[in-house]
């Protein structure tokens, strides 16, 4: 069961913008954009796959919040009726869509879902 500090820790996420700043934990500089960045604003599967596997190669195989550090586990295709564990990693925005951001390796960062929903989109 997580601390109360954990829990307040959690559900502030005021340290997200620390991370916008510095940039996320682990990194992506390697992985190159899409052809057209602003074509679309979800991430394309090769960005999701390499972000996945290169955060993956810096935490010992296990995929963690690039934000928090918490463990996640790889998000499944979803299906009707099935809800999603909450510890699941999704791609965030670090600058969201509704405020410029878009699908550039720069911008993006693996949250857990829970933190991605806390995150919404909140500007840093």
């Amino acid at each position: 069961m997580a601390s109360e500090a954990a829990v307040a820790e959690r559900s502030d996420f005021s340290h997200c913008a620390l991370a916008a700043k510095t940039g996320p934990q682990t990194d992506y500089s390697h992985i190159a954009d899409p052809k057209n960045v602003t074509a679309s604003t979800k991430p394309t599967p090769r960005q999701v796959k390499q972000m996945k596997e290169a955060n993956r190669a810096q935490n010992g195989g296990v995929l963690r919040d690039d934000v928090t550090g918490e463990v996640g586990v790889d998000s499944a295709k979803s299906m009707k009726g099935v809800t999603p564990p909450p510890n699941s990693i999704e791609v965030d925005h670090i600058v969201p869509v509704d405020a410029g951001g878009t699908r550039a390796q720069s911008n993006l960062q693996l949250l857990l879902k829970t933190n991605n929903r806390t995150k919404s989109n909140k500007v840093p």
